[in-house]
């Protein structure tokens, strides 16, 4: 809306007929308007531009608090509504990053233990449509991930087991 106003006001000033474009770098309140909708679409650009990729899922990551899980792998265990009976369990390669992923670091390649052997007897096991990330390690792989604590997308070519 900030946006629309700010090209409304100077397509109205060029219709008068004497605008001169230096006057949007001049002119003190037109070009910190400028810098507001320039400000407001790079933020706007990064917080709504999102590139859909097939066969990955947005799951919260929560920490493995039974240090089960070495540190380069990860547990999840997916329920979809249309079969609400058979959870789906990640397994192999898979791609993780924080949303919005905003540095290098942000993006790790963890491997997805898949389905837990029946003898053990963990809280993992209850925990479905998230994504339990390791805490064994020199640091956990939240917090190499900008600290940790914000949604995860977890993605890439992986196994479902069933």
């Amino acid at each position: 809306m900030l946006t629309q106003l700010v090209y409304s006001l100077v397509k109205v000033l060029r219709d008068l007929g004497s605008f001169d474009d230096r006057l949007l770098q001049e002119e003190p309140f037109l070009r910190a308007a400028l810098d507001v909708v320039r400000v407001r679409c790079l933020r706007d650009l990064k917080d709504r531009a999102r590139i859909p990729l097939p066969d990955s899922y947005v799951l919260v990551g929560v920490p493995d608090e039974d240090r089960l899980l070495e540190p380069d792998q990860v547990y999840a265990c997916l329920r979809f509504p249309d079969q609400p009976e058979e959870p789906v369990y990640l397994e192999g390669t898979v791609v993780v990053t924080r949303s919005p992923a905003m540095d290098p670091g942000d993006i790790r390649i963890l491997q997805a233990v898949g389905k837990l052997p029946s003898k053990l007897n963990t809280r993992m096991r209850a925990l479905e449509n998230c994504l339990v990330l390791p805490t064994q390690g020199v640091r956990s792989v939240a917090s190499m991930m900008g600290g940790g604590g914000e949604p995860l997308l977890s993605s890439g070519s992986c196994r479902e087991s069933h």
